[in-house]
């Protein structure tokens, strides 16, 4: 197939696109991944990552991590804090009869109290 008649996500998952990103990265001398695979140790097996990568991409059945599993080490530091400091407080956290989950309602403000700790940990950092 001539390379012009590639669509961008073939030449996205190409082996040579991958192993491209892979030299930028390795150049940048970049930090590992939340996955802990350092730089090195990824240098070694490189090729062959990136072979079942790409094929992976190409048949439509790679699956990314899920992202609460990558972060599960910051979840006691982060969302248990704010449960219990919402509780502490007298906060009311619904919880859904029919599904057994919270309401949209108290996610809402879950959140928003999640995303007001962080600002007020980066600003608390920015202060130090």
């Amino acid at each position: 197939m001539n390379k012009n008649n590639l669509s961008l996500f073939q030449k996205l998952t190409s082996k040579m696109a991958l192993t491209d990103a892979w030299r930028v990265i390795e150049r940048k001398k970049s930090a590992g991944g939340i996955d802990r695979q350092t730089v090195q140790s990824f240098e070694r097996i490189h090729a062959k990552e990136i072979d079942i990568l790409s094929e992976q991409l190409k048949a439509g059945n790679y699956v990314p991590q899920p992202l609460f599993d990558l972060i599960e080490e910051f979840r006691a530091q982060a969302v248990d804090k704010v449960v219990f400091s919402m509780l502490t407080k007298g906060e009311a956290l619904k919880v859904s009869q029919k599904s057994g989950l919270l309401t949209d309602e108290s996610r809402h403000k879950l959140i928003g109290d999640l995303l007001d700790l962080n600002v007020k940990s980066r600003v608390r950092c920015c202060l130090l």
